[in-house]
């Protein structure tokens, strides 16, 4: 089977290290989530590996850290919440919501603090308690371990990402910058839209030489691997598409559902291809059809406002 997200990353990492562009804003931008998740995992498989942990906050911020790492670590006893009687709105099992007065009859060795904004005031909050294990705020120990970041982690993630591109080329539009135009092709690249990237890389030939015959390339390479995908798909005897569209549900979590890996691994899988957001729809069209659908249409106003944030279908 072909893997196409592995060929599409070389690609793009070979066009960035031939062209010196590592160091690029808004590369680091779009690495910062995979640092962050990274960071997570060593810090519970191994740091805190034989702890018993309990987390701050009946919320979203842990949500969001548990989203990042996967899957719920077994060394997650409790989570710990002023409200310990609001129900945990994401349906987690086999965790209860404690009061921070009553943490001292945990056993707990360690505490997380999701919040950025709130770590302090948990802290004290925490030693009040009279509890005297660790107490790791995650964002300052993400800074210790060299991924200083400005805002909550989860910020850096789905259509965080696209805002930051989004930035990037209105910086384009505005100055005639093509630097920010070439940052935006970069970034489109990081999250798998194809569609989007190749658009602009037409434009960024059409109007400056820079770059234009490692644009070409990079254009030219990224057709061959969706045309090696069209024929894959034409040989095949099934004709199974399967789209891993989910929310609330991590690619990790596959391993634990064996019906659904089984079809992934008999039919043809876009699972490791796509990112979940709305905009990427034209990528799967125009990788199943040959033809690139997508007209004038980007970064429309609706893909970025409030009320579009969620990842949800891609609607076709």
């Amino acid at each position: 089977m072909l893997d196409l997200r592995k060929r599409m990353e070389a690609i793009l990492k070979k066009f960035l290290l031939d062209n010196k562009l590592e160091g690029e804003y808004i590369v680091k931008q779009m690495t910062v989530y995979d640092m962050v998740a990274i960071k997570f995992k060593n810090l519970m498989e191994k740091d805190l590996s034989q702890h018993r942990v309990g987390v701050y906050g009946n919320g979203k911020l842990t949500e969001e850290f548990f989203y990042c790492l996967g899957y719920v670590p077994e060394t997650i006893t409790c989570i710990i919440d002023q409200n310990e009687s609001d129900p945990i709105y994401w349906k987690l099992e086999h965790v209860p919501i404690i009061h921070p007065g009553i943490i001292e009859s945990q056993g707990l060795d360690a505490v997380l603090i999701p919040s950025k904004k709130y770590e302090d005031d948990i802290k004290k909050t925490l030693r009040m308690s009279g509890f005297d294990g660790k107490v790791i705020g995650i964002h300052t120990w993400l800074g210790e371990q060299g991924v200083d970041i400005e805002d909550e982690f989860y910020l850096y993630h789905s259509l965080g990402k696209y805002r930051i591109i989004n930035r990037e080329y209105v910086k384009f539009v505005q100055t005639g910058n093509v630097l920010k135009l070439l940052s935006t092709i970069l970034g489109l690249l990081f999250i798998h839209d194809y569609c989007h990237a190749e658009k602009l890389i037409d434009q960024h030939i059409q109007i400056t030489s820079d770059y234009r015959e490692q644009l070409q390339e990079l254009k030219k390479n990224i057709q061959c691997v969706f045309d090696e995908v069209r024929q894959e798909v034409v040989n095949r005897t099934t004709r199974h598409v399967m789209l891993h569209l989910v929310d609330s549900l991590s690619v990790e979590a596959l391993e634990g559902m064996p019906h659904l890996k089984r079809i992934e691994r008999e039919n043809f899988s876009f699972g490791n291809l796509i990112s979940q957001y709305t905009a990427t729809r034209e990528t799967v069209m125009t990788l199943m059809t040959g033809y690139q659908i997508l007209e004038d249409r980007l970064y429309q106003r609706q893909y970025f406002t409030s009320e579009n944030r969620g990842g949800g279908s891609l609607g076709i």
